[in-house]
C-alpha cells in the first residue's frame, strides 16, 4: 500500500526542524513521499507575520533538498478559513487507497479537540504525532482518551490501512521554533543553519522578518 505523509503548518518560516521531523517520520513510516501543505492563517495560532507567496515560495525552496519531499499549494485555492479536515478530504478522494498519514506536533495534537470536525479526522487519515521540545503527549482529556483508543505501538498499521491509527514517532528533538526563529532573524542574527540555504537566501534577499 503506498503511504504518503501530510505535513501541515503555516511554515513562518520553514525550518530545519521541520525537515529533520519529516525526514525521520518518513523513514519510520516507509513514506512514499512527504508532502507539506502552508496555511494561509491558522484558527488556533496568531496570524502569520509574512504573506502567503512568500511563505509558499520558502516552502518550495526547502523542499527542493530532498527527492521525496513535495509542496502542495492546495490550501490557497480555498476560501477562508480553511480547516484541515476540508483539505484532508479532497486528498483522501484523490488517493482512496493509499494510506495517508497526517504529521503533527505533541503541543498541536494535545489541543485536538479544536480542530474542526476533528472525531472525523481518522476516518480520512492516521495522525502520527513527532514529539517536540518542552510539549509531552496529553496524560487527560480528549487527545489522551483518543491515543487510548486508536494509538498503535509499531508503525506497521501505518502500512497496512487507510486511516484509523495514531502513532508516537520519537524524533531528534530540534529546539527549532519559527516564533524564536523570527525573533532572531529581527533582532540581526544570521539564520544560517537553522533553515535550509535556499530558505536564507530568500529571507535576506526578501528582509523578511526584519
Amino acid at each position: 500500500m503506498e503511504a504518503i505523509g501530510l505535513f501541515g503548518g503555516t511554515f513562518d518560516p520553514i525550518h530545519c526542524g521541520h525537515l529533520r521531523t519529516a525526514l525521520e517520520i518518513s523513514q519510520i513510516g516507509s513514506l512514499s513521499e512527504v508532502r507539506f501543505l502552508p496555511w494561509p492563517t491558522h484558527a488556533l495560532r496568531e496570524a502569520p507575520s509574512v504573506g502567503g507567496t512568500l511563505r509558499l515560495d520558502m516552502v518550495r525552496a526547502a523542499v527542493s533538498c530532498h527527492p521525496t519531499f513535495k509542496a502542495d499549494d492546495r490550501a490557497f485555492s480555498r476560501e477562508l478559513p480553511v480547516y484541515t479536515y476540508d483539505v484532508l478530504a479532497e486528498i483522501r478522494s484523490e488517493h482512496p487507497l493509499a494510506s495517508l498519514c497526517f504529521l503533527s506536533g505533541t503541543d498541536s495534537f494535545a489541543r485536538i479537540e479544536k480542530w474542526h470536525r476533528w472525531r472525523e479526522i481518522l476516518d480520512l487519515v492516521h495522525i502520527v504525532v513527532a514529539h517536540r521540545p518542552g510539549s509531552d503527549l496529553p496524560r487527560s482529556g480528549a487527545a489522551y482518551d483518543l491515543l487510548q483508543e486508536r494509538g498503535v505501538c509499531t508503525p506497521d498499521a501505518l502500512r497496512t490501512s487507510r486511516s484509523g491509527h495514531i502513532f508516537v514517532a520519537s524524533v531528534t528533538p530540534l529546539e527549532i521554533s519559527a516564533t524564536a526563529l523570527r525573533q532572531t532573524i529581527k533582532a540581526g542574527v544570521d539564520p544560517r543553519f537553522l533553515v535550509p540555504e535556499p530558505v536564507r537566501d530568500i529571507i535576506i534577499e526578501k528582509s523578511c522578518y526584519g
